[in-house]
């Protein structure tokens, strides 16, 4: 009993340290791969940055003549213009289609710097590439928007330089040549079914196409002069399901019976059409009308707190506002709690809650109280 016993311990140790070494090495194999794996993605993304890093500077190598519609100094003055919209842009450098700011800090003690570079591997696309100093702001793509803005006449479709990354490119070829000599046995074949289905699927995606067709209902010259809301009402009634309005604040205050009234109709590329015309129903079609222009102000109700009133005057007339009225409160007696002409709030169409951010017209009613001196006060 006592050998069977000493067999039996014997043989279950063994199976015991064959578990455990088979356990380490499954462990070690497990490790081995993991590591590869790690391994390849970095060396993926090392790629991935080196083909970005080529990319970038083969884009700025590109050079954009400015002999398409748009010349470069109605560029530069493009973007001057839109750069004066925004107060706390304090500088401007414009080189080609690359345009450099510098901002002004909320605090106005320091500046930071961003880029927006229009140039599209020699292209005016629209698209934009940008860097920035402060990504937490969003002057940069205020900026975009207002540059794109003015830009859109004068975009082009252009397809953007790609570097093929040359251990892909060699599999893709050698891929190709197995494809090239298995397939040439069978090339007529393929050939003829596939002109069979290209023409069964053109036919039906033409016949899609034609279902969707329906008139206008109206000419461009009917429906421009009437109210943008009027007119969005007139084609959605007949039928058309991608109507959209573009509002365009450029107006003065003197020509506000202009407003809302509208100037163009896009139907697609197509500005000019009949009633007769047809269109497909889901065709992107823009309204565009006018409204009075408006501005952002310098500063804040609470920027503005401790300031004298004639300086934030001059920084309201400054920015465009016409509409501003004086509140004196009668408080300062020996100007300790305030000064003399410090304002004391802002309020801008009634509300005193507002940032530099927001757009106001011209003529919105602009409040500023300050506190004067007791001995001002207008006897009764």
């Amino acid at each position: 009993m006592g050998f069977f016993s000493n067999v039996f311990l014997g043989g279950l140790a063994i199976y015991g340290i064959r578990k455990i070494k088979k356990s380490n090495e499954e462990e070690q194999q497990r490790l081995a791969e993991e590591m590869e794996r790690i391994r390849r993605e970095n060396e993926k993304e090392r790629r991935r940055i080196e083909k970005a890093k080529r990319l970038e500077e083969k884009r700025k190598s590109c050079v954009y003549h400015f002999d398409k519609g748009l010349t470069e100094e109605e560029f530069k003055n493009i973007v001057l213009s839109c750069t004066k919209k925004i107060k706390r842009i304090e500088k401007v450098e414009i080189d080609m289609l690359s345009i450099t700011c510098s901002v002004s800090s909320q605090s106005g003690i320091s500046q930071w710097d961003f880029i927006l570079d229009f140039n599209d591997f020699g292209c005016l696309t629209g698209k934009c590439y940008s860097k920035a100093e402060n990504y937490d702001s969003n002057i940069p793509e205020r900026l975009n928007d207002l540059i794109f803005e003015k830009l859109e006449p004068f975009v082009e479709e252009a397809k953007p330089y790609e570097e093929p990354d040359s251990e892909e490119k060699n599999a893709t070829q050698k891929t190709k040549k197995v494809k090239k000599v298995k397939k040439k046995k069978n090339k007529k074949a393929i050939i003829l079914f596939v002109t069979i289905l290209l023409v069964a699927i053109l036919s039906l995606v033409g016949y899609y196409e034609y279902q969707k067709l329906i008139p206008v209902g109206y000419s461009n010259l009917e429906l421009e002069g009437l109210e943008y809301t009027d007119v969005m009402e007139k084609l959605e009634s007949e039928g058309f399901t991608n109507v959209t309005s573009k509002e365009i604040s450029d107006l003065p205050v003197s020509r506000e019976d202009e407003a809302n009234i509208v100037t163009s109709v896009n139907i697609g590329n197509s500005s000019t059409f009949s009633s007769t015309k047809k269109y497909p129903y889901n065709l992107w079609i823009t309204v565009e009308y006018h409204t009075v222009e408006t501005f952002t102000p310098s500063f804040t109700s609470k920027a503005a707190k401790g300031m004298n009133y004639l300086d934030v005057i001059k920084e309201f007339e400054t920015d465009g506002y016409t509409n501003i009225k004086l509140v004196p409160e009668y408080d300062v007696f020996m100007g300790w709690l305030a000064k003399d002409g410090e304002v004391k709030s802002i309020k801008i169409n009634g509300e005193e809650k507002y940032d530099e951010y927001d757009h106001f017209r011209p003529d919105a009613e602009i409040i500023i109280t300050y506190h004067t001196l007791r001995s001002n006060k207008p006897k009764e």
